[in-house]
């Protein structure tokens, strides 16, 4: 379940494979019953994942053909409006919801992936966050985190229109932003 929708797409239908990560907490067998659960919900959903992508672009990734794509502005902790990244220091705006918390932080992150817009989304069930990191001026609002998170549950990707991945105790990470980059080039 590693191949990349760059490697091996389904033009007919426009959909392509993901990834899941698990972890067992509480049984050694647990990985199977998973595995098997997973794999059957997997095969009678089909995602389609260049509608995701046409979706989540505008609301996560700059247009690369703005002529001010370098210049950054984000809300920062307190929603005032602060410069992020100009040509010679790119990064991204980041809102992240800690749902088990109802906390919710934004943030203007400059490390090596800050350029990329992507989305992270992790559910242990006693604790789960839902991060929106994207490279567009003041992207990092309640509007773009309801917007991302109303995408993810029309097309099946959460479970719950909050964000949330499961119900267990199960750890799913899904990590889009590699998905997003090699999708942008295709329309």
């Amino acid at each position: 379940m590693n191949r990349g929708c760059g490697e091996h797409p389904h033009p007919q239908d426009d959909t392509c494979p993901y990834d899941i990560h698990h972890v067992c907490k509480d049984r050694g067998d647990c990985a199977q019953e998973f595995a098997r659960t997973t794999i059957t919900e997997m095969l009678k959903r089909q995602i389609n994942y260049l509608s995701i992508v046409s979706e989540l672009r505008p609301l996560v990734l700059v247009d690369p053909q703005s002529p001010n794509n370098t210049d950054l502005v984000c809300f920062d902790p307190k929603e005032n409006v602060r410069q992020c990244a100009i040509a010679t220091n790119r990064g991204s705006c980041v809102i992240s919801d800690k749902l088990t918390e109802n906390e919710i932080t934004r943030y203007c992150n400059n490390d090596m992936q800050a350029m990329l817009g992507y989305l992270n989304i992790s559910d242990l069930g006693s604790s789960a966050t839902f991060d929106v990191h994207c490279t567009r001026p003041l992207c990092n609002g309640h509007l773009t985190l309801k917007a991302v998170k109303d995408i993810l549950f029309k097309y099946g990707l959460t479970k719950t229109p909050e964000g949330r991945l499961n119900n267990g105790s199960q750890c799913i990470k899904i990590s889009i932003w590699l998905i997003v980059s090699l999708l942008t080039n295709w329309n």
